[in-house]
């Protein structure tokens, strides 16, 4: 909530959730597919220094879509914790 996260690097963050690399990024659901069991396998790592090896050996475009994924899901849990909606 306040910027920063404990798994993701704030420059790793601002090129996931930028303006290009949404626009050339897949919107079908297959896409979004691809990604969940990255996401799965990232929150199943026990510990944080695990997470971050695992994140490390992905490619730069399916690591971008991971972190677009995690950051979509805390958002979502987010909005959805809370009762007051404008």
């Amino acid at each position: 909530m306040l910027g920063n996260h404990v798994l993701f690097a704030a420059d790793e963050i601002r090129g996931a959730l930028s303006p290009e690399f949404s626009a050339a990024s897949p919107k079908s659901d297959d896409a979004a597919y691809e990604v969940e069991h990255h996401v799965e396998r990232l929150i199943t790592q026990p510990t944080l220094s695990e997470q971050r090896a695992y994140l490390d050996k992905l490619d730069v475009e399916t690591f971008r879509r991971v972190v677009r994924t995690y950051i979509n899901i805390v958002e979502n849990n987010l909005y959805e914790s809370t009762e007051v909606r404008h």
